[in-house]
């Protein structure tokens, strides 16, 4: 199944003008990292999609890290392709420019056994 490329929430273009796509894997890893980057509920087709770390206040602690992972590792299950979360990393790089801005890199296992990695970043509260 084919989907539309997106890079940063915007619609990717070719060099000829024509919208680039993407399959399988790429697919995959692309709506793990929209279903982390979506407020749980706010898709008013498929209110129960997205990810509840953006509607909580977390400390920026060990504790805190591993709750917003938790919930990362939620929004990349609702894809019925993916049967397992083998990992979920937070990390802050800890500067008072950047302290809500938190890197979620994650390993999944797909239907067929693949195992695939990627991340993105999320602004938590």
């Amino acid at each position: 199944m084919a989907d539309i490329a997106l890079v940063n929430g915007d619609i990717t273009i070719s060099s000829f003008g024509d919208l680039l796509t993407i399959n399988d894997d790429e697919d995959i890893i692309q709506t793990a990292i929209n279903n982390i980057l979506t407020i749980k509920g706010t898709n008013p087709f498929h209110t129960e999609v997205g990810n509840d770390a953006h509607i909580n206040r977390y400390k920026i602690s060990e504790q805190g890290f591993n709750e917003i992972a938790n919930r990362c590792k939620d929004a990349i299950l609702q894809d019925v392709r993916v049967t397992s979360v083998l990992e979920v990393i937070v990390e802050n790089d800890g500067t008072e420019l950047n302290n809500n801005l938190c890197t979620v890199s994650f390993v999944l296992i797909t239907i067929d056994g693949k195992q695939l990695s990627s991340g993105t970043s999320i602004t938590v509260y």
